[in-house]
């Protein structure tokens, strides 16, 4: 599934063959189709291939940002500590319904201020 989910990040695959090749991976789980188990598994695919997505756009904003202020620096930079009082963060979490009945949870944290995010 990673090969599939690489290669549609590329524009490699159509969204017809990412969804078969999802449900082939969900039904890889145990779970059988039709079933909120199979529709959660789904979801969750999509919900991470989002994720990725827009972290990758976000990633590739950065860089574009940091090649156009690459510029000569004058004079040596000088420490500073950001301001986070206007710090906000939020928790992105995809919860999988296993076959055993067990969950299996996966989260990440996206934090950002009007300065800064990271």
């Amino acid at each position: 599934m990673t090969v599939i989910a690489a290669l549609w990040l590329t524009g490699c695959v159509s969204r017809k063959e990412q969804r078969a090749a999802d449900e082939r991976q969900c039904a890889s789980y145990g779970f059988a189709a039709g079933t909120d188990a199979f529709a959660n598994c789904m979801m969750t695919a999509e919900n991470q291939r989002e994720a990725q997505r827009i972290a990758d756009r976000e990633a590739d904003a950065r860089r574009a940002a940091q090649a156009s202020a690459a510029a000569p620096i004058v004079s040596p930079p000088t420490a500073t500590t950001p301001d986070t009082s206007n710090m906000k963060c939020r928790t992105i979490e995809n919860t999988v319904n296993l076959p055993d009945g067990s969950t299996q949870t996966s989260s990440s944290e996206k934090c950002s201020s009007s300065s800064f995010s990271f």
